[in-house]
Order: C-alpha cells, then sequence, then structure tokens
C-alpha cells in the first residue's frame, strides 16, 4: 500500500484544502510550525491532534476568503 493510500481521511482532506489555497510543500511545513509552535520537516510528523489544529485553520481561512470574495464593494 502506499503512503498517499494509508493516509487517514482527515491527512487527505489537508491536502485537498492546502492544494485549493495553493500552498507548497514548503508553506504547508512553515505553517505547521507556526501554527504549533514546533520544528517538523514534513506534516508526516503530526499526530491526530496536530492535524485537527491545521485543518481547522486552514479551512477557516478558505472561509474568510470565500465570504470576502462575496463581499459586496464598498
Amino acid at each position: 500500500m502506499t503512503e498517499r493510500a494509508s493516509q487517514s481521511p482527515r491527512r487527505k482532506k489537508m491536502y485537498t484544502v492546502a492544494k485549493e489555497i495553493g500552498l507548497t510543500r514548503e508553506e504547508r511545513v512553515e505553517l505547521a510550525r507556526y501554527l504549533l509552535r514546533r520544528d517538523l520537516s514534513s506534516w508526516s510528523e503530526l499526530d491526530e491532534d496536530q492535524e485537527a489544529r491545521i485543518l481547522d485553520a486552514m479551512e477557516g481561512w478558505l472561509l474568510i476568503e470565500t465570504l470576502n470574495a462575496m463581499r459586496p464593494p464598498a
């Protein structure tokens, strides 16, 4: 089984949202370092709670961007 195939649904969703946002691999890792305040070199080092925190942050940002795009001009 490949690493991608063995990923949890949450991890797959993290990659999907990161791709929607347009984050590079380096930006994904930097985001995780910032949010979790720890050094890491890959998302594969994350546990389930950390994955949830990162996914919540990305989805929140995406929601705010969507709402801002729908806002009528001032």
